[in-house]
């Protein structure tokens, strides 16, 4: 069984204003740096003549939001690298695409789907997916500890974005 990861982002901005912050290289490593992050990389911004976009991004997060029980098995800091990668824009700037987290030594799988659209006030971002834990026994309490703590970043990582999309 895999727990639920959702988040919907509001931004004051259109889709393609919200793709250019995403896929540059400084608003990537000032967003982590602001939600906690550390030694943050820029492995990957690739876009295809299509439009569409890959992004890979590697850095250390700490595990201190989360219960004593799944700091014990993930230990205090995990190296993770997160994939993007978006559809090319339709015509109202729409995207879709998928995302996925690999963590160097943790037993846990992160992933799911991504979408861009217009809204009334700018662009909405979903971020949809789930966390699956190979623990036995404890696997569900890790893997609702870990979507909490991921849900938390991102409602972070949006306040950010909101902030960068505002000043540039």
């Amino acid at each position: 069984m895999a727990t639920k990861i959702t988040s919907k982002d509001e931004y004051d901005a259109s889709p393609d204003a919200v793709m250019a912050a995403l896929s540059d290289e400084q608003f990537q490593l000032e967003k982590h740096a602001a939600v906690g992050s550390t030694n943050a990389k820029v492995l990957e911004i690739a876009e295809q003549p299509d439009g569409s976009i890959r992004l890979r991004i590697q850095r250390d997060v700490e595990t201190a939001g989360i219960p004593d029980f799944a700091r014990k098995l993930l230990g205090e800091r995990q190296t993770i690298t997160e994939i993007q990668e978006w559809s090319s824009p339709t015509a109202d700037g729409s995207r879709s695409g998928t995302w996925k987290v690999e963590a160097k030594s943790a037993p846990m799988q992160m992933g799911g789907r991504l979408a861009m659209a217009p809204s009334a006030g700018g662009t909405t971002v979903t971020i949809e997916g789930e966390v699956k834990a190979s623990v036995p026994l404890i696997g569900g309490k890790l893997e609702r500890a870990v979507a909490e703590a991921t849900e938390k970043t991102l409602k972070d990582e949006c306040a950010f974005g909101q902030k960068w999309l505002a000043s540039h």
